[in-house]
Order: C-alpha cells, then sequence, then structure tokens
C-alpha cells in the first residue's frame, strides 16, 4: 500500500508506510479510531473546521452585513437594510462553495433581501444607483452620475422602449430564492466574454464550409453556468454592485465598471413580446436585459435585446434563513 498520508490522509500524523492489512489495523489503532470509515469522518471534520476558518478569516460574514446595512441606508434603501436576516449562518455545503468558488477568482459577496423587496423597491434603487451624487470632494467631476440612460434616449431600436414600458413591476427575474440571499462575484472592471458557437454560413460557396461564430443564446448561458452552480446577474444586484464598485474604486483610473463592454443581465428579462418588423422578421420572445457606462454621457445605459450580447458577469447565489429577533 501507499504512505498513509497520501492513501489515508486520517492518518497523516502517523507518516507509516502501509503495507499489509495488519499494519492498517495498527495505523488505525495508534489514529485512536475503530475503523476507516470513522478515520475519514474525523479527517473530514478537521477539513471542515479549517473551511470554516478560512471563511470566517477572509469573508467575515457579521463584517459583511454591517457593511452592506450601512450601504443601503446611506442610499435610502431602508427598506432592504430592514428585511437583511439578523444573524448568517452558513451551511457546511455553502462554506465548502464559497472556499471552492474563491478558487476560481471569486472574491465579493452582497448582501440581499428578498427578491419581492427588491422588485417593490427597484425604481427607488435604480435611483439611488444611478442618480446620486459620489458623496466625496476628490471623485472627478466627470465621473459623476447624471441619470439612468434607457435605450431610446441614444438611438436603440424601436424595441428598447420594452424596457421602460414593463419597468419596474413586470420584469421578470429568473431562478432566485425566497428569502434574503447572499451573491458570490468576480469584483473586477470588466465582464466575462460569452462562450461562443459555430454557425454555418449562409453564403459562399457551398463546397467551402465557412463558419461564423457567435455567443450562445442566454439560455444556453444559464444551463452552462447552472452546471458550475453558478448564474447571471439580475437587474437589481446589478445596479447595486456597480453602484458599490464605483465608490470602492473612486480613485482608479476606471472607477465605473463595464465602460468598455456591455453587459447581459441573464436573469432578468421582459416578458414574452410579440413582435415583429416590417419585412416579416419574427422578433417574439423574451428581451434580455443589459447594462453598460457610457463615460460621455456619464449614464449608466440600459437597454434590451432579442440576441445575445457578448459579455455577463456570473454570480453564485447562496440562500439565507431569515431569523426573526428574540422577544
Amino acid at each position: 500500500m501507499e504512505k498513509s498520508f497520501e492513501k489515508h490522509p486520517a492518518y497523516k500524523e502517523d507518516d507509516l508506510e502501509i503495507k499489509t492489512p495488519k499494519e492498517l489495523e495498527e495505523a488505525k489503532k495508534k489514529a485512536g479510531v475503530a475503523s476507516h470509515e470513522t478515520a475519514m469522518k474525523r479527517f473530514k471534520n478537521e477539513d471542515l473546521k479549517n473551511v470554516k476558518e478560512w471563511v470566517e478569516k477572509n469573508f467575515n460574514m457579521d463584517k459583511m452585513r454591517e457593511y452592506w446595512r450601512e450601504f443601503y441606508w446611506n442610499h435610502g434603501l431602508s427598506k432592504f437594510r430592514d428585511s437583511l436576516p439578523e444573524k448568517i449562518n452558513l451551511t457546511k455545503k455553502q462554506m465548502m462553495l464559497i472556499s471552492e468558488k474563491a478558487k476560481e477568482g471569486f472574491d465579493k459577496l452582497i448582501l440581499l433581501p428578498d427578491v419581492e423587496v427588491q422588485k417593490e423597491y427597484l425604481f427607488k434603487s435604480l435611483v439611488e444607483t444611478t442618480e446620486g451624487w459620489v458623496r466625496t470632494n476628490d471623485f472627478p467631476e466627470n465621473q459623476q452620475y447624471k441619470g439612468v440612460l434607457w435605450g431610446t434616449d441614444w438611438g436603440g431600436s424601436t424595441n428598447d422602449q420594452k424596457i421602460k414600458e414593463f419597468f419596474p413591476n413586470k420584469l421578470e427575474t429568473i431562478d432566485r430564492p425566497s428569502g434574503p440571499y447572499l451573491i458570490f462575484l468576480k469584483d473586477r472592471n470588466e465582464p466575462e466574454k460569452k462562450p461562443t458557437e459555430p454557425h454555418l454560413k449562409t453564403t459562399g460557396l457551398l463546397s467551402v464550409r465557412e463558419y461564423d461564430y457567435y455567443p450562445v443564446s442566454n439560455e444556453q448561458l444559464r444551463k452552462k453556468l447552472k452546471e458550475k452552480n453558478e448564474t447571471g446577474l439580475t437587474l437589481s444586484e446589478y445596479l447595486i454592485f456597480q453602484r458599490d464598485f464605483t465608490e470602492q474604486c473612486k480613485n482608479g483610473e476606471k472607477p465605473h465598471p463595464d465602460t468598455e463592454n456591455t453587459v447581459t443581465l441573464l436573469n432578468s428579462q421582459t416578458p414574452h413580446i410579440e413582435y415583429k418588423e416590417i419585412h416579416l422578421m419574427d422578433h417574439s420572445g423574451h428581451y434580455a436585459l443589459n447594462a453598460k457606462w457610457n463615460p460621455k454621457r456619464q449614464k449608466v445605459e440600459l437597454h434590451t435585446s432579442g440576441s445575445p450580447e457578448g459579455c455577463f458577469r456570473s454570480a453564485v447565489v447562496i440562500p439565507l434563513e431569515m431569523r426573526k429577533k428574540k422577544e
């Protein structure tokens, strides 16, 4: 058999060369356990203890909760603040997930209230996160917010006005839990590129199989992310993320995220729209929401699109229990 610390990590403190079943029994006896299963269980508990300590050290839940309570209070979203849990208690599985995703570059936790609260106060959230003045003396004038920019305001297609038509109550939120939750995402200036898939060109010689590469559909990307325990962002989540990012990076060269790329908000969409152009092209369906910072107009652009944009932001959703204060 191999060394005990490789084959049986529960016995690594003995560092024995185990060659026979008898020596394995001796190793278990020295480790103070009755069976290999018990030893492995002890090792897993020790591993979980280390993960719990690591999560608490790098993402102190009490401090993180107070941070977001203060953020919502400072931005006039007291209902958001009042709807947060009194205490954040993560399960073993959730702590392991945070630990695993941190290795992939996820490094920012955002605490959010129930989706219904977010919907009820979405308009106020939009105003507070895209129109409010950044309250600091050293924030440059040319980076200040000057309001939200709807698609039709900058020459978008006819369908861009749909976001105004459905905003805020008729916009749909996809795959979010009931109750408060955390999202774990990458605190980066620019988003991730969507994966692409080949499409056979409709022009050219048939003997030459030429392909164009287009981003996968929003639905396909949601499925791909789900396989990795990930999801996209909703409009409400994005508004909070971009405002917090800007205030945290106020001294940076690009304090606003997404100045170069438009981000598809994968988990927010319009209701089903029946829409055909004059030349009878059918563009009916759910329209995705997209966002971008427009540095020239100093506004957050919001618009819809039937086909996927090229970028997105992934996140991990962590449901939380809403525990009431003890009376």
